[in-house]
């Protein structure tokens, strides 16, 4: 064995150094992360989509809520019962004509309009309710009307109208 220690060694010193390979490089990448890849693009763009248009449909009620307030200011400011009442009945025939067929809407007044604007809020709050002051009440000279009352379920009906939600075409 010691006659083999020194050939041995002069094996060993003969021999060259150990190459490591080069590390492993990230690029190109393999198949596996260009699929990832692609499909973590398309689940950002779809949830984006979905989020700008969930935007894009509350930014309308927004608008609406912003629209009655300046109906509520004015009247604040002027304390003319009569006009409240005309810009309210303007202001839901405006918001339901975006949804409805104009021949359903535009010709309606008293009850027949009282009990669409019930139809459209799913109660009795416009035929039976304060909302009655939206009817005949509407065309007197001095109507007695709780206008805060009637604010507050034009509020009301505002934010709970889930068909408020249309936008416009392909929504």
């Amino acid at each position: 064995m010691n006659a083999l220690n020194p050939q041995l060694t002069q094996a060993l010193s003969e021999l060259k150094p150990i190459h490591e390979p080069p590390p492993i490089s990230w690029w190109p990448l393999s198949p596996g992360w260009w699929i990832l890849a692609v499909m973590a693009i398309a689940v950002i763009i779809f949830c984006g989509w979905h989020l700008f248009r969930y935007w894009q449909r509350f930014q309308h009620k927004r608008r609406l809520l912003a629209e009655l307030d300046k109906i509520w200011q004015h009247y604040q400011q002027h304390q003319a019962t009569s006009t409240y009442l005309h810009q309210a009945n303007q202001y839901l025939k405006q918001t339901l004509l975006q949804t409805q067929s104009r021949a359903n809407i535009a010709s309606l007044s008293g009850q027949q309009w009282l009990k669409i604007l019930d139809q459209a809020s799913h109660s009795k709050a416009f035929t039976e309710g304060v909302g009655q002051a939206l009817g005949v009440t509407s065309y007197q000279p001095n109507p007695l009307c709780n206008t805060e009352h009637l604010h507050a379920l034009l509020i009301n009906w505002t934010k709970k109208a889930s068909w408020l939600n249309y936008t416009g075409p392909g929504y």
